[in-house]
């Protein structure tokens, strides 16, 4: 390929590195983002939803974006939808550009990626909304089809009749982002053309905001910046990647699909580092008949990390709901996602499901088919919710059920204040109301094992002789030599390996052992966890 064939060809090289890398981003990089926006949001496929988008500026953008948004249901879509929409906006900058300065090349491939690397900066932030770059592409088009047909009306009261009206429609369908269309037309004009009725343009641009202020019950620095484009209003989005962010959402997604060797084999890589997260970890191995077993595999800090309510980052309320929800305490469940769409100023379609779930758990059937009615409504849920509904009042084929069976047996019978300094109360008195509860009592165990109350937990394990689970084993022989000259008398079956370690524990410590030195031979052990972890997190 010769130097003019490259040149000529450089935009669509560009094109196509753009969409590779995209793909590659949002597929490998940035998935659970995708399943996160999927989920964060109720598409309903009703004409008073579509109209309840025209209320506002940047209705149409915000509908559209939304619309396809629902396609993220599917991983690869919702990379293959972005990345289209970033090379779209790239080929169309690069032909605005390419018009105005006469085909530089080069130049106009660098300018015309600065809007399509802006609008992928823009979504790196989970609440940013896919109706901005959809609403600059709509822009930008509108700048072609001024490029093409409008320039070129003779009559100067009729060109600038359409492009002020233009102007006004496209701010209310799209945004101030729509603002772009009247600027690169007035700047054109004035300084190509010296028409300086171009002005009138800026005008328009600076009164729209005021007029629909007087029409809308919105605030005007959101008229004038439309961070309607944003899910959380009042702030802005963050421009940047942020791993522990993205690894926040990933664990959100495999509690969402029970994904639990997916959670370990992540986990085994890092340790995430928010609670939430962990929790999912431990639910995982909870899941795999492990949690007892394997407790200290994955370093844990405190009992927060095993099950806990009062977190300081209510992003991911929806992996602690997971969990309470499997653990029978749905009402506790019902909190976190009536929390997680307060945060999120909408509807979230994980958040009906799990309220669909929870009602028919309960036999609230009435509530149940109000959300499932909904659900009806969207594109890819109307068949669970059909399935949901087929369900519901049947309560032996609910129990019967292969997952709501085992959740509606551990339903909590009684009914009061839920406190995380009474979990370990709580957790046994759902045992005692339980027939099937397996899960309920590794919980229970583990959590008095991470509050190093083992006295409680001796008496939970009188007079079992069978093989326990190390983690178990571990805390039991901690205590008795805390109180014991030697292992005569022990009354449980502790395995001779974990004795032997025990007393070299203890032979390490005495001996001037630290955290550190320590860690290698002892860091996944109960012993290692009472001794410097607990102490150092409280």
């Amino acid at each position: 390929m010769n130097n003019k064939s490259f040149v000529r060809h450089i935009p669509y090289i560009v094109s196509g590195l753009f969409f590779i890398a995209s793909m590659y981003f949002w597929m490998y990089k940035y998935p659970a983002h995708l399943a996160f926006q999927e989920q964060a949001q109720l598409f309903l496929l009703t004409g008073d939803y579509f109209l309840s988008f025209l209320e506002y500026p940047s209705g149409i953008a915000r509908y559209l974006g939304e619309f396809l948004t629902q396609f993220f249901y599917e991983i690869w879509w919702g990379a293959a939808i972005i990345s289209i929409i970033i090379v779209a906006i790239y080929a169309l900058s690069f032909s605005i550009i390419s018009r105005e300065l006469h085909g530089r090349k080069f130049l106009c491939t660098f300018l015309a990626t600065l809007p399509a690397a802006f609008s992928t900066l823009f979504m790196l932030d989970r609440f940013s909304l896919l109706a901005m770059p959809v609403a600059l592409l709509v822009s930008l088009a509108s700048i072609i089809a001024y490029q093409r047909w409008l320039k070129n009306i003779s009559n100067k009261t009729a060109k600038h009749t359409i492009i002020i009206v233009s102007i006004a429609v496209l701010y209310w369908a799209l945004g101030a982002i729509s603002f772009i269309f009247g600027l690169f037309i007035a700047i054109t004009e004035i300084f190509q053309k010296r028409d300086i009725i171009a002005i009138a343009h800026i005008a328009t641009i600076s009164i729209l905001p005021i007029l629909a202020y007087k029409v809308v019950p919105s605030p005007l620095q959101r008229l004038y910046t439309s961070n309607f484009y944003y899910k959380i209003m009042d702030e802005r989005p963050s421009f940047k990647y942020d791993p522990n962010d993205e690894e926040a959402l990933l664990y959100s997604y495999f509690s969402r699909y029970k994904k639990w060797d997916a959670t370990l084999k992540r986990a085994h890589k890092s340790i995430p580092a928010d609670i939430a997260s962990k929790q999912v970890v431990l639910h995982a191995l909870a899941e795999k008949d492990l949690l007892l077993e394997n407790l200290f595999d994955y370093p844990v800090l405190s009992k927060k990390d095993l099950i806990w309510g009062q977190l300081s980052e209510m992003a991911e309320a929806t992996t602690v709901s997971d969990l309470f929800f499997t653990l029978g305490m749905i009402n506790q469940s019902e909190v976190y996602i009536y929390n997680m769409q307060q945060l999120y100023f909408g509807q979230s379609v994980r958040a009906f499901q799990r309220l669909v779930e929870c009602n028919i758990i309960k036999s609230d059937y009435r509530v149940a088919q109000k959300y499932i009615n909904a659900l009806k409504q969207t594109l890819f849920y109307k068949d669970w919710a059909s399935q949901m509904e087929a369900l519901y009042k049947n309560e032996s084929a609910i129990e019967s059920h292969h997952y709501y069976g085992p959740i509606r047996n551990r339903l909590m019978k009684d009914t009061f204040f839920h406190s995380d300094d009474e979990l370990d109360n709580i957790l046994a008195h759902s045992i005692m109301s339980s027939n099937n509860s397996n899960i309920l009592y590794d919980y229970l165990t583990a959590y008095l094992i991470l509050s190093n109350d083992l006295s409680n937990l001796v008496k939970l394990m009188n007079g079992n002789q069978n093989r326990m689970p190390r983690a178990v084993q571990e805390a039991l022989v901690f205590h008795w030599i805390s109180n014991n000259p030697s292992f005569d008398g022990l009354p449980w079956n502790i395995d001779q390996e974990i004795m032997i370690n025990a007393v070299n524990f203890m032979r390490q410590l005495n001996e001037g052992g630290n955290s550190q030195s320590m860690r290698p031979a002892f860091g996944n052990t109960y012993w290692y966890y009472n001794t410097f972890i607990s102490r150092q997190s409280k």
